[in-house]
């Protein structure tokens, strides 16, 4: 293995998941307009394969009516989110995550996504249009869109079809500048450090209690070394814990008004793009962060670089487990 260990490219928004976490969670669905293509044209979707009731081992399920699903997206790029004309330039989602939010039980599932997992992604040319499919990470299909509303819309597609074509009712991007920001304003976080991660930060000794802050907090969701093959899988799991201890922070603090989330999402408002609104960011406080989860499979060493294959049986079993309920 090589000595270079390198930042890999941003899981960004994950400072920010209990702030804005488990969001839409109010007494409606939130729908995403079908975006227009860079030419301006109306893109549509082709058929969903997403199905109410199924089979599944011989036995009958309903999707459960009582979810609400957000999609979230920590983005490579820093600087003022912007739009991108050209295809190919609003940066790659590194770290992809749904909440599968009970509004029965109050309850969040945690679903983490490799951003290395292999998909079809839609390719799109200079003029705006979709030229071709391409077996790619699921991490690229971002880059094509035009780094705001439909480059979300474009990973909610890839997203929801991996899943059987469930449906995401909402989503949030945030780029690598955002981690600071979000991070200050809820005055860090507090976790142990888990396993030897002085390579990292030198403060990062196991077993140490640390509080992130800002631009170290940022090192320790975005940090894995791209030399080695599956050092993504250490790098989800970092995350998962700073959003455990994010969510056990906010808990216990509480009583947070909804003025208070109308500042959060202004103070980020150069940093992200979302569907979202304080009142959904208010609720979500009032859920438990109950079960993680992630799509089952493993990583290969591709020609350029790590390349994550689903296993479809096991991805199937958890599709059922997470989204129906036996008839």
């Amino acid at each position: 293995m090589k000595n270079k260990k390198i930042i890999g490219l941003a899981a960004a928004f994950v400072v920010v998941a209990a702030a804005v976490l488990t969001v839409i969670i109010g007494n409606r669905y939130m729908t995403s307009k079908e975006p227009e293509d860079m030419t301006g044209e109306t893109i549509v979707t082709t058929e969903s394969t997403f199905e109410r009731h199924i089979t599944y081992n011989g036995t009958s399920y309903t999707y459960n009516p009582n979810l609400k699903i957000c999609l979230f997206l920590g983005v490579d790029t820093t600087g003022e989110v912007n739009i991108e004309e050209h295809p190919g330039a609003a940066g790659q989602a590194d770290s992809i995550i749904l909440f599968v939010m009970n509004t029965e039980t109050e309850e969040t599932t945690m679903l983490q996504i490799s951003r290395n997992t292999m998909v079809d992604v839609d390719v799109y040319g200079y003029d705006g249009k979709k030229i071709y499919e391409a077996k790619a990470q699921l991490a690229l299909q971002y880059g094509y869109g035009d780094g705001k509303t439909r480059s979300s819309w474009l990973m909610k597609q890839r997203v929801s079809e991996l899943l059987d074509g469930i449906p995401i009712d909402s989503s949030l991007a945030m780029n690598i500048d955002g981690i600071t920001v979000a991070t200050d304003l809820i005055g860090g976080v507090t976790l142990t450090i888990p396993e030897d991660y002085t390579d990292i930060d030198p403060s990062f000794e196991k077993g140490a209690t640390v509080t992130l802050q800002g631009e170290q907090a940022e090192r320790y969701v975005r940090y894995r070394d791209i030399t080695e093959t599956g050092s993504n899988e250490g790098r989800m799991e970092r995350q998962t814990q700073f959003i455990q201890a994010l969510f056990s922070q906010m808990k216990q603090e509480g009583g947070r008004s909804t003025s208070f989330y109308q500042t959060v999402l202004d103070a980020l408002e150069d940093h992200i793009t979302t569907d979202l609104s304080a009142e959904d960011l208010k609720a979500l406080s009032e859920y438990d962060l109950t079960a993680t989860e992630t799509v089952p499979g493993g990583d290969q060493e591709g020609n350029l670089h790590d390349e994550f294959y689903v296993d479809e049986d096991a991805l199937e079993q958890l599709i059922v487990e997470l989204f129906y309920l036996p008839d």
